[in-house]
């Protein structure tokens, strides 16, 4: 997908120059006459690549039917970080530990949302419009984990993971006659999913790993991208940045 890509200079997006899009879709914001208008997604190096019209249409519902992006080898499954009761609580002849037993990870695309308020354009001919976005993507878990068991999970993915990731723009755009236009954000997440784990080692000739107690794990964490526009650089969720637009000029809803 990405060979297939223009490079556009970031400064360009967030001028908004919309071209019309050309096929209807059915837009996150419940929208059924809605069409894409133009799809944006920053590469490795905070640099918008752009798909309009048709192509755009294309990539868009690439975005809307993928799943993974990235998953690693079968083969790897990261060893298990341990942490131990702090005060050495024994079981008999057995010290409590903690782990978190990753089952799979990798990079996959978020639920689409709009993120901007609308711009709708009631005359016969072009006008510039300005609208505002904002949009902030948080770290998921779908458990409560704390004590030792939360230790054990931020010692396997990373102090990083449980971060926020946001932005705040205003932009300024071209609406077509009789249209109104809005931007959509899919966000781009890691995730990991796995086991935290309570257990002890028997002692003895032959050791056995005995489970206590176990707890289902399934995370997210927001990627970000350092942008740069108009000489300054700041990061912002990773994703595809979607303008959408509809005949529904005369509505904000």
């Amino acid at each position: 997908m990405r060979n297939k890509l223009k490079k556009v200079t970031a400064l360009a997006f967030m001028s908004g120059l919309l071209v019309t899009g050309v096929m209807p879709v059915s837009a996150a914001s419940g929208n059924e006459d809605a069409i894409v208008v133009q799809v944006a997604i920053p590469d490795e190096n905070g640099v918008f690549q752009f798909y309009t019209g048709i192509e755009a249409q294309i990539i868009y519902d690439e975005l809307e039917n993928q799943t993974d992006i990235e998953v690693p080898e079968e083969s790897f499954v990261p060893e298990p970080v341990e942490v131990e009761e702090d005060n050495g609580l024994m079981r008999g002849m057995f010290t409590y530990k903690y782990r978190f037993v990753q089952s799979s990870s990798g990079t996959k695309w978020g639920t689409s949302k709009r993120v901007s308020t609308y711009a709708g354009n009631g005359t016969s001919v072009q006008q510039s419009k300005t609208l505002n976005a904002s949009t902030s993507v948080s770290w998921t878990i779908n458990t409560s984990l704390s004590g030792k068991f939360n230790d054990a999970f931020t010692a396997s993915v990373g102090s990083g993971w449980q971060n926020t990731s946001s932005f705040s723009e205003q932009f300024t755009i071209n609406v077509a006659p009789k249209k109104r236009v809005w931007l959509e954000f899919k966000p781009k997440l890691k995730y990991v999913n796995g086991e935290a784990q309570k257990y002890y080692t028997t002692r003895g000739p032959i050791s056995t790993t005995i489970i206590e107690e176990r707890k289902s794990v399934s995370s997210t964490s927001p990627t970000q991208v350092r942008m740069t526009l108009a000489g300054k650089s700041f990061y912002c969720p990773d994703g595809a940045y979607v303008w959408k637009e509809d005949n529904n000029y005369n509505s904000n809803y």
